[in-house]
């Protein structure tokens, strides 16, 4: 068990390392399986009906979750959809939302990913 703990860990440091988008031109690193680990990662569109319910969920059920949204319809954001495409080797096409969790994301929006999501977040929730 210890080896695939860390071979997974290996795996994953690898690809986040590898994966990195920085743009030294506006000083922004848009890789997002790294900068989830502290923060969720939220991939939207105001336009797409599974984002925006999604979201609603999100902000209604985990108001003190560390969530950071970003709608990729704005064009300097695209660079985060592309990054996740990188880091979660995710197709060309991909449905909205996108949640990053670290290592973890979800894709697209219903039931089945709403119980996910209220597993992954966990570690994202403020005390206070």
């Amino acid at each position: 068990m210890k080896k695939i703990v860390f071979i997974l860990c290996a795996v994953f440091t690898l690809t986040t390392l590898t994966s990195c988008m920085w743009d030294h031109e506006n000083d922004t690193d848009y890789s997002v399986a790294e900068n989830s680990l502290t923060v969720v990662t939220f991939l939207h569109s105001p336009t797409c009906g599974y984002s925006c319910a999604a979201k609603e969920y999100v902000t209604q059920t985990y108001p003190n979750a560390a969530i950071r949204f970003i709608d990729i319809d704005l064009a300097g954001n695209r660079y985060f959809l592309k990054a996740a495409k990188q880091d979660y080797g995710l197709d060309s096409y991909i449905n909205t939302p996108v949640i990053c969790f670290g290592p973890l994301y979800i894709e697209g929006w219903d039931y089945e990913k709403r119980q996910r999501l209220d597993d992954y977040i966990q570690p994202y929730l403020k005390t206070e």
